[in-house]
């Protein structure tokens, strides 16, 4: 099993594997697997499993917009929906662009209790929300700051909500893939759903699966996407099946599931 390089950055930051795991789709393909989760996609996509074989959805989570003015004070509370999300007291350095870099290093030093992320450019903030919230943030739930000395601000457009401080509205997922929570003794199980897809794309000898948890993923090379990568073979692999074949426009399902946290590197 690997974890694709954004898998591992964002697991680190915030929600944990359950949270990471969920909605996603397991796609199946023919040949060796590649060296790693980062790695193209390699040989022909036999099926894409998802909730009963329904259409994919993939979450987008909703990211709020703050601009930083001003020559100098300080910026002593940022809350989303009442909760503390900024942690400590960021105080104003050289420049707008700077500030900006320095609150979204304070809310990442914060994500570990609260699972909002940060990132800033030229003077700007960023804040996305945490995974499996989707549309939960787009209405009634505002961004809301406390400046405090000099002329600082951090200024979010219109209500407070992530579409109208020019950030993005949230997508909910559709059909996706989950597990039980909680994991027992390290091990997570599937939903007791069905994961197929009821038409495979093509005939064809399994060799490894992908599960992919982003919707703009385009199976490149990447080390942004979240994408967590199988062997697959009849013993001795991640996946084991007595059955690795798929016939074109025939269904395949995936009966059972599960994932256990690794205990080691």
């Amino acid at each position: 099993m690997k974890f694709s390089s954004g898998f591992v950055t964002n697991l680190c930051r915030s929600g944990g594997y359950w949270k990471n795991l969920a909605n996603g789709v397991l796609k199946l393909y023919s040949g060796a697997e590649p060296a790693t989760a980062d790695a193209a996609a390699t040989g022909t996509l036999l099926a894409t499993l998802s909730l009963s074989g329904g259409a994919w959805t993939a979450e987008t989570l909703a990211e709020y917009k703050a601009t930083v003015t001003g020559t100098s004070g300080t910026v002593t509370s940022i809350k989303i929906g009442g909760l503390e999300i900024l942690g400590s007291t960021v105080t104003f350095a050289t420049d707008v662009t700077v500030t900006a870099a320095l609150i979204a290093a304070k809310i990442n030093d914060h994500s570990n209790t609260t699972g909002f992320v940060a990132r800033s450019s030229a003077g700007v903030v960023y804040v996305t929300c945490p995974p499996t919230t989707g549309t939960s943030h787009n209405a009634g739930i505002l961004l809301v700051t406390t400046v405090s000395g000099g002329d600082i601000a951090f200024t979010v457009a219109g209500t407070g909500t992530p579409a109208d401080s020019g950030g993005t509205a949230g997508v909910a997922a559709a059909n996706g893939l989950n597990f039980q929570f909680p994991a027992v003794a390290g091990v997570f199980t599937k939903e007791t759903t069905v994961w197929q897809d009821t038409s495979a794309d093509a005939s064809g000898t399994v060799g490894y699966a992908r599960l992919t948890l982003e919707g703009a993923d385009d199976f490149t090379l990447s080390t942004a996407y979240r994408r967590v990568q199988y062997s697959v073979g009849t013993s001795g692999a991640d996946i084991t099946s007595s059955v690795l074949t798929t016939t074109a426009a025939a269904p395949v399902i995936l009966n059972t599931f599960t994932f256990t946290v690794p205990t080691s590197a």
